[in-house]
């Protein structure tokens, strides 16, 4: 008898088991958003932000920050390391808005666009790495040339656009340097471009996710192989991208600016090389703040 009860109390406790499990996979727990109380200015300068960046992502070096208040979604992107400044100059940077909790790549701010007649860090016949000086210049030009942006699945405003030039969404982003020649790239996305007009009390705590996806160069032949560019990145260079590719996803958090993407020039142009030539995708998943 004591048997027979005992098995009795075993399955109540695996149906119990079961049960929390199943419970726990319908719960999508995100981290509290962070309400923006004054409208950022997006002019491609940091002032406007917290120093340090909260979030960093170790293998993509780059530090972010990502706001809302009821009418906008606000995000920041920077970077010192100059191999990822090349990439992001060179091959464009991605920025993927998933508002359904599943990393969806739906939506996106494809700026800059891929520059597929800018100078490298490496030439197929350059024998030394380019000094700091050459390449922060460098970049300062690429930076200039980068005027367009590239909208998908918004309402009503997708295609190519110049920055400058009103898109109809209202979608303004922007990129500079610092006086450390540390990249910042911001912009600010109005939910009813999107998603709603406003945010209300219902949407607090509600899922939405960013992914910040950087393209690698493409190898020189001379390198070995037969190159080709990394398959994550601009729009533009088009969308051959899975949920969930490398250049750590999930929320990295704390220490992002003294990291600060790199900050303050990290990496050098002489340092890995390899860098150049890897993709990464970051994703950051957060709760939308409501007031």
């Amino acid at each position: 008898m004591r048997f027979v009860t005992n098995i009795a109390i075993g399955c109540i406790a695996v149906a119990a088991g079961l049960t929390a499990c199943k419970s726990s996979q319908k719960t999508h727990a995100v981290a509290n958003g962070t309400w923006q109380d004054q409208p950022i200015v997006v002019d491609g300068a940091n002032n406007d932000w917290p120093s340090p960046y909260p979030f960093y992502d170790e293998k993509a070096k780059i530090g972010y920050v990502v706001t809302n208040d009821k009418d906008n979604l606000y995000v920041t992107m920077q970077t010192g390391d100059r191999m990822t400044i090349m990439k992001i100059l060179r091959n464009g940077m991605t920025l993927w808005i998933d508002t359904s909790g599943k990393k969806a790549q739906n939506i996106s701010v494809n700026y800059p666009m891929e520059n597929a007649d800018a100078p490298t860090h490496v030439q197929k016949d350059q024998t030394q790495p380019m000094d700091k000086m050459d390449a922060d210049q460098m970049h300062k030009r690429m930076l200039e040339s980068a005027r367009d942006l590239y909208l998908t699945g918004f309402k009503g405003c997708n295609g190519s656009f110049l920055i400058k030039q009103n898109n109809g969404c209202g979608v303004n982003v922007r990129m500079g340097f610092d006086e450390y020649n540390t990249l910042i790239w911001e912009a600010v996305i109005p939910f009813k471009s999107f998603y709603k007009d406003a945010l209300a009390a219902t949407d607090a705590h509600k899922p939405i996710g960013i992914c910040f996806s950087i393209k690698g160069l493409q190898r020189p032949k001379t390198d070995g192989g037969s190159g080709g560019s990394m398959s994550n990145g601009s729009v533009a260079g088009r969308q051959n991208m899975g949920n969930m590719g490398g250049g750590g996803g999930g929320m990295h958090g704390g220490g992002g600016g003294m990291h600060g993407g790199g900050m303050h020039g990290g990496g050098g142009v002489g340092g890995d090389r390899e860098a150049l030539f890897e993709s990464s995708k970051t994703w950051y998943e957060t709760g939308m703040a409501v007031k």
